[in-house]
């Protein structure tokens, strides 16, 4: 929605760009009720494989209800292409702190789990339809009321649907690699490692919500770049940030490994392997970070469709690694591996923009 979007509104073509959005609107919708009934058949089997009892199975029949709403893709985007990047954040932020209450507010009275789900489900729901309002709302501003993109003539894009479907098949690939590595630190490290391997996660968390936000609000940018033939300032932004923001992490990185001693008993017993194995997660969210405008710009670029086969490969040599590094090495392995696929990822699809010529 993004990328055709931006190349849509810089050639001032109304028409498409409604077309556009209806498309996208539609295929949320659709996308999202094939997920809800899919996940309520599978539901009873998955609850019998996992020896889950009825509470847990109705907590997530109930939490399954989230799915028919959760339609944020073309909702963001629209206010994403119309430097709406304050309103996602507000309703965030209002989202989180109501939500941090109310579970304060349930914990203290002792409520029941029922509780603090419908807590989740009612607050998603308030906050999808915040979204649509101030989408609606946007593109009533830019004279694009919404009966006018309900009025549209509907039809098949080939390469905006294309686009579409690469991008969720290479989600659809990355999550079991995503979930690989608790379940390999769980049978090889143990349930300890385990939980420092996650705390390290929340830590790195802050650093994460950072690169987002960049990623968010740099994609519409470099797609109007693209649509305008200017790469020169696009690659100027992705090899400043790549230089800038790896020297900052590298310098956070010897910093949290020198002085392990001073912070790390606030969290646990002071570790050498721990403290190793932060610093080098610390270059991993540094360097991946970094790479968030390449492929940003692999994206707007319409090289989409190289992303699955890039995402498949390094996800499965990622796999092997995290297996073979952590039986070798530990925590540092399973860390050392996650820096080496960020590494993969960036050299192919570097390699891929410079035989494009997109990258000079």
């Amino acid at each position: 929605m993004i990328k055709f979007g931006a190349e849509a509104i810089e050639k001032e073509d109304k028409k498409a760009y409604c077309m556009y959005i209806k498309t996208a609107l539609l295929q949320d919708v659709i996308t999202a009720i094939i997920a809800y009934i899919i996940g309520s058949l599978m539901l009873n089997y998955i609850a019998h494989f996992m020896h889950w009892d009825a509470n847990i199975e109705g907590y997530i029949r109930l939490y399954l209800i989230t799915i028919l709403i959760n339609i944020t893709g073309s909702l963001n985007a629209i206010l994403r292409l119309h430097d709406k990047f304050h309103i996602t954040g507000l309703v965030a932020i209002v989202g989180n702190f109501t939500k941090f209450v109310l579970i304060l507010f349930a914990y203290m009275l002792k409520l029941s789990v029922y509780y603090y789900v419908w807590i989740e489900v009612v607050l998603i729901v308030v906050q999808n339809l915040l979204r649509f309002y101030y989408a609606l709302k946007t593109m009533t501003e830019k004279d694009i009321p919404f009966r006018t993109v309900v009025k549209t003539k509907l039809y098949i894009d080939i390469k905006f649907t294309k686009f579409n479907i690469y991008n969720n098949l290479v989600s659809a690939v990355d999550i079991p690699a995503g979930q690989a590595v608790n379940l390999i630190i769980n049978k090889f490290l143990g349930i300890e490692t385990l939980g420092v391997y996650n705390l390290f996660v929340k830590a790195g968390a802050i650093i994460a919500q950072i690169t987002d936000a960049i990623g968010q609000a740099i994609f519409p940018e470099f797609s109007k770049m693209v649509a305008k033939n200017n790469l020169e300032d696009v690659l100027n932004v992705c090899k400043k940030l790549l230089k800038s923001v790896n020297l900052l992490s590298t310098i956070v990185a010897i910093v949290a490994l020198v002085s392990y001693k001073i912070w790390m008993p606030f969290l646990m017993q002071p570790n050498l392997e721990y403290a190793i194995s932060f610093s080098i997660y610390i270059l991993f969210l540094g360097f991946s970070g970094s790479l968030v405008p390449i492929h940003q710009l692999f994206v707007s670029v319409n090289l989409v469709n190289y992303n699955l086969y890039i995402a498949i490969v390094c996800d499965i040599i990622y796999i092997i690694l995290l297996v073979v590094f952590s039986y070798m090495f530990g925590l540092i392995g399973v860390m050392l591996s996650m820096l080496l696929q960020c590494l993969m990822v960036c050299t192919c699809k570097i390699t891929i923009l410079i035989k494009k010529q997109f990258w000079i």
